[in-house]
């Protein structure tokens, strides 16, 4: 009982609410510079996941990253709706989806690239390269295929990727990586096939 009371004390020194609801600390509050001081609020939000810190900042983008923090610390995406910037919104998004390997999420994103780059990260996660057939970019969708390949260690995989000769370099890489020379009989262009044969000489 005796440690109680200090501590609920400790925490009202630190801890108060403006008139305005808006929760408030005393150590931010003493922080002169503005940015610091916001930045301050954005700490405490991430830490303790209480939104009225973001409430008590007053520039909107930072206030946006402020629950950007919070969203991605909690994989809280009702956060991420609330966010008026595109920018953070979609960066929220796209942590989240890393985090927590959820390629769903990455069709929330606005832009191709950043879409691609979720997938791609969150195909790797899951070793999974059904993921990587979401990407847009097919120069990236055959890489993101050809290291899930080699991460998995199944060689079956490269044949899901768009071209020929990208199957070719994936099964190349994967003949070398695990040593295989049986590997190189699936490649399909012979100047590919010879090199891949040549190696293990």
């Amino acid at each position: 009982m005796k440690y109680i009371i200090p501590l609920l004390i400790t925490l009202l020194l630190l801890t108060s609410c403006n008139p305005t609801g808006k929760a408030v600390s005393e150590k931010c509050e003493l922080i002169e510079n503005n940015a610091d001081r916001e930045d301050c609020y954005v700490d405490l939000a991430s830490t303790t996941l209480n939104q009225d810190y973001c409430l008590a900042i007053k520039d909107p983008l930072t206030a946006d990253y402020c629950y950007k923090r919070m969203a991605v610390a909690s994989n809280d995406t009702e956060l991420c709706k609330r966010l008026e910037s595109t920018y953070w919104t979609d960066l929220c998004y796209k942590h989240i989806a890393e985090n927590t390997s959820n390629s769903t999420l990455c069709q929330m994103l606005s832009t191709i690239d950043d879409r691609d780059d979720c997938y791609y990260n969150t195909a790797l996660s899951l070793t999974d390269y059904q993921v990587c057939l979401n990407i847009y970019d097919t120069s990236k969708s055959d890489l993101c295929i050809k290291h899930t390949a080699l991460k998995k260690g199944n060689s079956d995989i490269c044949s899901k990727s768009s071209s020929t000769i990208t199957a070719d370099i994936c099964y190349k890489s994967f003949a070398k990586k695990f040593k295989n020379m049986q590997i190189c009989s699936n490649i399909q262009i012979s100047a590919l096939k010879e090199s891949c044969i040549d190696y293990f000489s």
